[in-house]
């Protein structure tokens, strides 16, 4: 288990298998051949991928996640021999009853993502920080790779 910040509560694992990503062929529109509009495409779109930065130093990898609104309960973050998974979940308040939606952009429901790793990490030394909706996630690299 890495280090983590003392505020952090995320589920953070690593496991010592190579990850698959099988991705289902077809349409990405539950509903067959029904051509929606894109205003009621956005409203029940499934899982989304948030915003992310990955970047590597002479010793470190690190992932900068926007997950603004999402609760670090929520978080569940996996460490893969190759590949780093951030999952999870966003839930934003509900609108005003009555409410009528003109713009829904803003995504919410579960969220994957998945980032390939460019070197070889030292999973005893990983750090995790969450503050203000900003998840960083820092893989300190293997001492032969530096």
């Amino acid at each position: 288990m890495g280090v983590r910040s003392p505020t952090a509560r995320m589920r953070y694992r690593h496991l010592h298998v190579r990850y698959a990503w099988l991705a289902p062929s077809g349409p990405a529109w539950p509903f067959g051949e029904a051509s929606p509009s894109d205003r009621l495409r956005i409203l029940v779109q499934g899982a989304w991928r948030p915003d992310a930065d990955l970047y590597e130093t002479s010793r470190t990898i690190e992932i900068v996640v926007d997950l603004a609104g999402a609760h670090e309960d929520d978080l569940d973050i996996q460490l893969f021999e190759d590949v780093v998974v951030v999952a999870g979940h966003r839930r934003l308040p509900p609108p005003t009853s009555g409410a009528l939606y003109h713009a829904a952009a803003i995504r919410q429901g579960a969220f994957q993502l998945v980032l390939p790793l460019p070197a070889a990490i030292d999973s005893d030394r990983v750090e995790t920080h969450y503050e203000r909706g900003i998840l960083r996630v820092i893989l300190p690299k293997r001492a032969e790779t530096v």
